[in-house]
């Protein structure tokens, strides 16, 4: 399944994209997170130069503020990110 993290904002206003393709069984960790803590970012407020991470995995989005970055949110980037 494929695993997409998208980073936006920052000082700088740079996109970043990590893709990576996840066995079904990982994947499925990584949905239930996804379905538990959506809409995360939603209630704090941004900072004109924070970040904003747009997470798919199959069919499923979600947004998350940097403000509202868990350790499982974190773990999840790494992984897009160390997979190449």
């Amino acid at each position: 399944m494929k695993l997409c993290v998208i980073r936006s904002g920052g000082f700088a206003g740079m996109t970043r994209t990590w893709e990576v393709n996840l066995p079904d069984c990982e994947a499925e960790r990584w949905l239930i997170l996804m379905k538990s803590d959506a809409g995360s970012g939603e209630s704090v407020d941004a900072a004109s130069d924070s970040f904003s991470y747009t997470v798919s995995l199959g069919d499923l989005t979600a947004e998350v503020n940097e403000h509202a970055v868990t350790p499982a949110w974190q773990e999840l980037f790494d992984v897009a990110k160390n997979q190449r």
